[in-house]
């Protein structure tokens, strides 16, 4: 019967960083990834703060006049004043609070790769004590 023959341990040494490293090159991408779409959410939620202050404006400057002049046939001219910025100021604290939805801090944590860099560390913990226990 043939003794089988354990490779050295400079060989098992060599191969754990070799892991080590295609370990971290990995972990790298997939924060890069990550962080990509995160960016790509807080990208669409800047937009919608833009695109919210550009209705805005053109609420205010072409339907606040005409409203304001409708309801000034109603009611005495301050009272249509404090109707119309009301309206609007009602609109934008709405479009304000979707905006914020989307740009919070928490969608910028890339959280496969914390669990995926603790699971590597674990990982290089068992064969740190293995190959402890191969040299001695």
């Amino acid at each position: 019967m043939e003794e089988v023959r354990e490779p050295p341990v400079t060989d098992l040494v060599r191969e754990i960083l070799q892991d080590v490293q295609r370990l971290v090159r990995d972990e790298l991408r997939l924060a890069r990834a990550e962080l990509t779409q995160s960016l790509q959410q807080a990208a669409l939620g800047l937009a919608a703060v833009v695109m919210a202050g550009v209705f805005g404006l053109l609420a205010v400057a072409f339907v606040g006049v005409a409203l304001f002049y409708a309801l000034a046939l109603v009611i005495p001219l301050w009272a249509s004043g404090l109707a119309v910025v009301g309206f609007y100021g009602f609109l934008a604290i709405a479009v304000l609070l979707f905006a914020r939805s989307r740009l919070t801090p928490s969608n910028l944590i890339p959280e496969q790769t914390i669990e995926s860099l603790q699971e590597g560390r674990e990982w290089l913990e068992r064969d740190r004590e293995w190959v402890e226990r191969q040299v001695r």
